[in-house]
Order: structure tokens, then sequence, then C-alpha cells
């Protein structure tokens, strides 16, 4: 027997129902999970010209839940369904249920589920990643797949999906900036690599322009979603306060037509890693206003 048909036969062995008289103890959780997951890639997924499947992962933090809940929560109205994943972490420090109920979401994957990730990305249209924790982008960014986030995340942009990641707490550590500059700067790199894998990025705010924007250009939406685009400007000309903090992007310096190597943006504005190397690059200053 060569160490294929070996190997085989062991996960063939693994594969099967553990019986009551090899597994007397517990075998009712253990079918019970098995049920469920038949269950789940038995159901299909919704495929209406209104509807998004979208899995929600939550890694180990709990900073910030209430408003990604509530962001998520108003999502819906746009015709989006959700399941929902969770870390070792996340699974001990968030309630599972109530995240459930507040999303109304039809699944919920932990850890358990790591070996079933490929009938996992089949169901959904995308990942959003709310609280996303230093571990977890550093373990992206280095392509370390030790465990079921990590690996549903590398699997997911590997098969083409879209992936977006709140990068709040990986900016600012359990609200905290470093005041180590050197550690800083790593978290910089950490996040201008996840970029050029195709990660989009947020801080925070305006969830469901950037899930619209993400997601739905190409799909019928059951309502319109619009905000102002925030506007950059010159020297001498002042931004437009809308209540919402600007972002610069890569793309927002590349299409910068003007010939002027200054560029002001709000005081608050909030300037991605790419959009700095891509300004440093085209020799364009960017200026913050005073606040």
């Amino acid at each position: 027997m060569n160490k294929y048909d070996f190997t085989k036969g062991i996960l063939d062995q693994l594969g099967k129902p553990a019986s009551r008289k090899n597994n007397p103890k517990g075998s009712e959780n253990i079918n019970a999970q098995m049920d469920r997951w038949r269950e789940v890639v038995t159901q299909p997924k919704s495929n209406g010209p209104e509807e998004l499947n979208l899995l929600v992962v939550f890694t180990g933090t709990n900073i910030g839940i209430d408003k990604a809940l509530n962001e998520l929560r108003k999502s819906k109205k746009y015709g989006i369904n959700f399941d929902i994943a969770f870390s070792w972490n996340g699974k001990d420090i968030l309630d599972i249920k109530n995240i459930q109920n507040q999303l109304g979401a039809r699944n919920v994957f932990t850890e358990v589920d790591k070996g079933k990730i490929g009938p996992i990305l089949e169901r959904v249209d995308g990942i959003v990643v709310p609280m996303t924790t230093q571990n977890t982008t550093s373990k992206l960014s280095q392509g370390i797949l030790d465990d079921f986030v990590s690996t549903l995340l590398w699997e997911g942009l590997w098969r083409g999906k879209k992936v977006v990641l709140n990068l709040d707490s990986v900016v600012a550590y359990k609200g905290l900036r470093s005041k180590v500059p050197v550690m800083q700067q790593m978290v910089e790199e950490m996040i201008r690599k996840v970029e050029k894998m195709g990660v989009v990025t947020l801080y925070g705010q305006d969830y469901q322009k950037v899930l619209e924007e993400t997601f739905c250009k190409n799909k019928a939406m059951k309502a319109s979603y619009h905000t102002k685009e925030p506007g950059l400007s010159s020297p001498g000309q002042s931004s437009g306060k809308t209540g919402e903090k600007t972002i610069l992007t890569e793309k927002d310096i590349m299409n910068l037509n003007s010939p002027l190597k200054v560029l002001s943006v709000p005081f608050d504005a909030i300037i991605t890693p790419l959009a700095k190397d891509r300004a440093k690059a085209m020799g364009i200053e960017i200026k913050k206003e005073q606040g």
C-alpha cells in the first residue's frame, strides 16, 4: 500500500459518523454537529436578483461590536443575508446567540468547521470582518494558515472572493496608537500588504457605502444608499464638512488632475498606506488642514 492510499484510508475512516458503540460518551453532540453541517451544505444559498450572501467573521475582540452590529443590521434592507463565523477567541468573548439574532444569520461557523471552508465559501458572495485584530491582519499578510479564520480569509482571497476588513483595532491596538514609531510602521506595512492582496479596508465609518460599492454594483438593490463623496481640496479651497471622515485612497491620488504638488485634506482625514506611497512616488505632499 502506498502512502497516498494509506492516508486516504485514514481520512475515509475519520469521515464516517461515530457510532454510539465506538463513542458512547458525547456521541449526541458529534451527530448533532454532523446533522447541522449536512443541513447547511444542502440548503441552497439565496440567488435572487436582490440578494447578497455575506459571511461576517468575528475575531478576538469586542471593541466596536455594538456599532458594527448596528451598521450591519441596516445593511439587511439592501437585500443582504448573513452567515457568521467566529475565531476561537471570538467564540469565547462574544455572545454568539445574540449576534445571530441581531443579524438574522442563517448559519454559524466556528473552528470545528475548518475542514469545510470550501463549501462555506461557495455559499457566500464575500466576507466582512467588522472588528479585525492585529493578530488576524499579521497572519493574513504573511500567509500563516494555522487556524480557522486565517485559513478562511486566505482561501477566500485565493478564490477571488471580495474581503472587507475594518482596521480600526489594527491601527489603534485596544484604542491606542503605538508610541514606538517602528511598531506603528510595522502595522502600516501589514496594511499595505493586505491591500495589495486585494483586501478592501475601512476604518469604522460608512459600512453601508463600502458594502454597496464592494459587493452591490452589479446587483439590483431594494434601496439605494447615497452619500456625498469626500471632496479633496487644493490649497486655498476649503473642504465641505459632511459629518463623515474623508478617506484618501491610492485611487484618489492616481485620479488627481491638478498640477499642484500639495494636496490639502481635512484635519481628521484617514490616509491609507497605499495613498501615502502613491503620493510620495508622484511627488505630492499631503497636508492636513487645521482642525
